[in-house]
């Protein structure tokens, strides 16, 4: 935070596959979480010159991240905040024999004249950029747009535009596909099919979602406790037992938040589309 708020350039953390339980972590949380738009400072204690004294000192953590690791992160909130690529494994032949193994001068000059073009840029075009708030990729989710606007702006040719936007385009259906496969998706998928499939009921027995996963999804261990754990802590549904029975209550409204959540095509569904 305090690097970010000294210099204003962009942030690039190597290795950061922390675990939750590192003490670290809280405090790039913060950084990373806070420092996605403008506005939104950390404020941290700072001691003062007394031996009991401290004064709150606020940090502007706004800037450009580049964020390397081996896995994204658990905290969803933090990856929805990031246009995630997933870089190949070259084999042996593929490595071109000039290609260097250790970065030596040749590439510390490199990058020196590509960070001096871009700063040329920036000081020929900050007056002249402006981010449209309300400009949309189609086809892309929310927040993929909002990450996404500034750099929309800063490309004038239309070409590179519209590459842009078929990469963000990408990027959203891989993300809805992935959110589609996870459990959470899965279970989703089962609790608005029974839902359908039994005329869409204010409650219905948590029995009947189960084994639609079971059959549908081949999860042929998942039990009720699953489920309900699945839909109350992660989806906030509520269920709730009568009569010995556990009972799921779902609305109109309610169904269509977790299928736009988790990229379940309700509609189709309904429409007796995909199985």
């Amino acid at each position: 935070f305090r690097v970010i708020d000294g210099y204003r350039g962009t942030l690039v953390l190597d290795e950061m596959d922390f675990s939750s339980r590192n003490p670290m972590w809280e405090t790039y949380l913060k950084v990373l979480l806070a420092g996605y738009q403008r506005g939104f400072p950390v404020l941290r204690s700072e001691r003062g010159e007394g031996e009991n004294t401290f004064s709150v000192g606020a940090y502007d953590v706004f800037c450009p991240k580049i964020l390397s690791t081996r896995n994204r992160f658990n905290d969803e909130a933090l990856e929805s905040r990031c246009f995630s690529h997933t870089m190949p494994v070259l084999a042996d032949d593929e490595i071109g024999k000039n290609m260097p193994l250790v970065l030596g001068q040749q590439f510390r000059a490199d990058a020196q004249r590509i960070r001096n073009m871009l700063l040329m840029w920036r000081f020929r075009h900050y007056s002249t950029v402006f981010v449209d708030p309300t400009a949309r990729v189609v086809g892309a989710e929310a927040r993929v747009n909002q990450i996404i606007q500034p750099l929309l702006a800063c490309a004038s040719d239309p070409r590179i535009k519209e590459e842009i936007m078929k990469t963000v385009q990408e990027y959203s259906t891989s993300l809805r596909s992935e959110r589609r496969e996870s459990l959470e998706g899965q279970v989703v998928s089962a609790l608005v099919k029974t839902w359908i499939r039994k005329g869409a009921p204010p409650r219905m027995l948590m029995k009947g979602v189960t084994q639609e996963l079971r059959e549908e999804h081949d999860l042929v261990t998942i039990t009720d406790r699953k489920v309900g754990d699945v839909l109350r802590r992660v989806l906030k549904v509520e269920t709730r037992p009568t009569g010995g029975m556990n009972y799921v209550y779902l609305t109109e409204g309610k169904a269509r938040e977790l299928c736009l959540q988790t990229g379940v095509p309700l509609d189709d569904y309904r429409a007796g589309g995909p199985a």
